[in-house]
């Protein structure tokens, strides 16, 4: 099967789903087929992917298999056992339902149902209530999508305020999102390993998905499973697993060009291959040269063209050993690292991409590495699964920020400070479960989970060329403890905040019961009974130290706890084959923090606050799914209401040259996602639309980072009321060629950077274009991928840090990138 012929599909089990045409038939479609080879009746509410039925007769249908089970019949690097001896049982979101039903010539189609783990056990996506989006790898391949920003945007409900100088990535789900500083609210997990920091806002993990079997957005809670990393969702990226008694690979060459930008080249290669009857190994890598579009023209420097261009590099390594049925063992690896010598962002908001205030670079470097250690047994009542990993976390990254002191003077060349930061975190999980076999009218899960994080984290605003003690040997040794109050390792300092090390650890019991009732009901409940600690040793240095706090440094031993219990209850009606409904509520927690308060001014600031505290989460929602027209016309349809309490937002003092986390207020949100899909009598053509209307609003009186004021019934920052997302594709009907084209439209609606909204953000429109043709039956199953995004070139804003206008103010901003072109050569071998 060729890459030519997959397309994104966006599945939604509950809320509206976001999709992408031109998906190759085979590489999306699921087996719904009993043991004799007949086709099986859907089960009726699933909110997602719908694909025509194969073209083969009763006999020749394949019997079910776990490839199948996530949309994937066997290709040319597909196996057809693979699963069989990891099926990823118990985690989020592993299979995947397209929302596209692509038709096929030799038999009526229909919408068909997919088999997913998003509870951690096998069921039909639509018949788990659970709101969930899933995009098929295969199909992300295609489209060229390499980074978070590029999955997101097919996901209404889910937004992204892009990286702004030395401010990270901020998701929000259903109007839920962290302020600069806080806690992340969404968790981002690679198969069951949280990557999230549990403390602030540093760097958002973004695996490049090349080679994954999916990426899953969970919306709403998820802290029965995945505990205080997924406040009100998480973003799952599930890897493809070895194949056993299988050889097989593929690669690939990709040229993008951006409008007014570079061109540069991506490269990626996947093997797979035995070790006998009973091991394999899998083995992928990506080198991608990212295109940039933004010039640096600076007095005193060289003119530096596309100087935001960087240079990415993604290996994973897979492992499987299964000396019997019953056992497996299944080691795995990802390292990745993105470098650039500048940031994406500039100083205006004319849409001019260039920035004549940068009179030096600003390099940053992010690296991620992640081992897993996953154990199984099967017994015949039940599966024991032992998860081990590891992680490691580095980022660095030296700003020059000197337009932040004297824009004017910046943009004459001269130096003035830097914003510097270096973060280097390792993380342990451990995790223990038993999962019953499908046996009703019972099914049950249960496990013991820990989690411990350590960071050592160093931030210094410095002024530029002043690092006298390094050029004057002995210095240090003269001045004494003025070397020490004054000077970091980098030059005079501003003010330089250190923890470590800063620690957290969860330790949690988590377990989830399912009871069938009368055929056609179900009641579940879940929790997860936890314990989180963050405690962390920190030290302030600095001019704004020693001036206000008449000493060297600061040092300060800081700890918070917090205890609960997070349940979930769900209770879902099967009225018919094409009629379900579902309704859930859930809780979510996240960990609490300690702060770093560099100054405090007496008689101005007041009392420092050293701690802030776990925020918790309520989601209640309710839904519907159905087929129509002998299921070639899906319509799905979810309500829900979130209620946050205890939100983190970060705050200034009232001097405004200190800054904190605090708990302030509660914030509601209310929304309504709708999926549409549509397999049309027109031979080969298809059309999806999601959609999700959402306001996010305060309860009550907040203080923003500036001290103002926000009153009661502001809407949420980073929260646009709505989005959608649209795929009109047409399939060739022909045995030979495997070629496809799709247009896809997707709608961002206006939102705010802060919550003083002070600037505007999204309000845009996006407009994409792929073709894709190929020939699986030739040598190595070229295929040939044509694909422009941003069509129609818009230049949106998406992110802005800054506060309120004033004259003179710069504001950091970032825009969406202009319009590429990409051309792609897929074979396989």
């Amino acid at each position: 099967m060729s890459q030519a012929d997959t397309s994104a599909a966006t599945t939604e089990a509950s809320p509206p789903s976001n999709t992408l045409a031109d998906a190759d038939f085979e590489s999306l479609l699921g087996s719904s087929t009993d043991a004799a080879g007949a086709s099986t009746e859907p089960s009726p509410g699933t909110a997602a992917v719908d694909l025509p039925q194969a073209s083969e007769t009763a006999a020749d249908q394949t019997a079910f298999n776990p490839e199948m089970e996530s949309g994937l019949t066997p290709s040319a690097d597909k196996g057809t056992d693979a699963n069989a001896t990891y099926s990823p049982d118990p985690v989020a979101v592993e299979k995947v339902e397209s929302n596209i039903a692509l038709p096929d010539a030799k038999r009526s189609a229909q919408l068909e149902e997919i088999v997913v783990t998003a509870t951690k056990r096998e069921q039909s996506v639509r018949a788990i209530p659970v709101s969930i989006s899933a995009l098929d790898g295969k199909a992300l391949e295609t489209l060229n999508a390499r980074q978070l920003d590029d999955i997101i945007t097919m996901v209404p409900g889910v937004n992204l305020q892009s990286t702004v100088a030395d401010k990270a990535q901020q998701i929000s789900i259903r109007g839920v999102g962290p302020s600069d500083g806080a806690n992340q609210t969404t968790g981002v997990l690679l198969d069951d390993v949280p990557l999230t920091d549990p403390y602030g806002t540093f760097a958002v993990a973004d695996p490049d998905p090349y080679d994954m079997k999916n990426v899953s957005v969970l919306k709403g809670p998820q802290g029965t499973l995945f505990g205080a990393s997924a406040l009100n969702g998480a973003i799952r990226y599930e890897q493809n697993k070895p194949e056993l008694e299988t050889w097989t690979g593929r690669t690939f060459a990709n040229w993008q060009s951006l409008k007014d930008g570079s061109s540069s080249p991506t490269f990626g290669l996947v093997l797979n291959a035995p070790i006998g009857d009973s091991a394999a190994f899998r083995v992928s890598g990506v080198y991608q040269k990212v295109p940039g579009f933004i010039d640096f023209d600076t007095p005193g420097r060289p003119y530096v063209k596309d100087g935001d261009a960087a240079k990415k590099w993604t290996g994973r390594a897979l492992a499987l050993w299964q000396p019997t049925e019953e056992l497996s063992v299944n080691l795995s690896y990802m390292q990745q690292k993105r470098t650039t010598q500048e940031l994406s962002f500039i100083t205006n908001q004319n849409a001019e991409f260039v920035r004549k205030d940068a009179p030096t670079a600003s390099p940053k470097a992010v690296e991620f590495k992640v081992a897993t250690l996953d154990v199984r047994y099967a017994f015949d009542w039940a599966t024991l699964v032992s998860q081990t990993s590891r992680q490691g976390k580095t980022s660095v990254q030296d700003i020059n920020a000197s337009y932040t002191l004297s824009e004017p003077l910046a943009a004459q060349g001269v130096d003035l400070d830097h914003a510097y930061q270096n973060v280097n975190a390792v993380g342990y999980m451990q995790e223990l479960r038993l999962v019953s076999n499908d046996s009703e009218p019972w099914a049950w899960l249960g496990g013991v989970f820990y989690n411990k994080y350590r960071a050592s984290i160093d931030s210094d605003i410095y002024f530029a060329n002043t690092n006298v003690p390094a050029l004057i040997p002995g210095l240090s040794g003269l001045l004494g403890n003025v070397t020490q109050a004054a000077f970091s390792a980098r030059g005079l300092s501003l003010a330089e905040q250190k923890f470590d090390p800063l620690i957290a650890t969860e330790r949690a019991l988590f377990g989830e019961v399912t009871r069938t009732l009368f055929d056609d009901w179900a009641l579940t409940f879940g929790g997860r009974l936890y314990q989180s600690q963050v405690n962390g040793t920190g030290t302030t240095t600095g001019l704004l130290t020693t001036a206000f706090n008449q000493s060297v440094s600061v040092n300060k031993n800081l700890e918070v706890k917090g205890h609960g219990f997070s349940p979930k209850f769900s209770l879902s009606w099967q009225a018919s084959d094409d009629l379900y409904f579902y309704t859930t509520a859930s809780r979510g927690f996240q960990f609490g923090g300690v702060n770093l308060q560099p100054v405090s001014i007496p008689g101005i600031d007041g009392e420092p606050h050293p701690i802030f505290k776990s925020s918790t989460l309520w989601n209640y929602e309710i839904g519907t799914r159905t087929d129509w027209l002998d299921r070639t016309l899906r319509f799905d349809i979810t309500a829900f209401h979130v209620d946050w309490a205890d939100a983190q937002t970060f705050e200034l003092t009232k001097s405004g040259l200190g800054g904190y986390v605090d708990n302030v207020g509660s914030v509601s949100s209310n929304g309504v996602e709708a999926t549409f899909n549509y397999l049309t009598p027109v031979e080969g053509l298809s059309f999806s639309t999601s959609a999700s209307y959402i306001i996010a609003k305060t309860n009550s009186t907040f203080n923003d980072a500036g001290g103002n004021s926000i009153a009661p019934g502001t809407d949420m920052p980073n929260s646009p009321r709505v989005q959608t997302s649209s795929v009109l594709s047409y399939k060739l009907p022909s045995d030979l060629w495997k070629a496809s084209a799709s247009v896809m439209h997707s709608y961002q609606g206006k939102a705010y950077n802060d919550l003083g909204h002070n600037h505007v953000i999204g309000n845009y429109h996006l407009l994409n274009f792929n073709l894709n043709v190929g020939r699986s039956d030739l040598p190595l199953a070229p295929s040939l991928s044509f694909g422009v995004t941003n069509l129609t070139n818009e230049k949106a804003i998406v992110g802005i840090s800054a506060g309120p206008n004033a004259e003179g103010t710069i504001f950091p901003t970032s825009y969406s990138r202009p319009r590429m072109m990409s051309l792609r050569l897929d074979l396989a071998f």
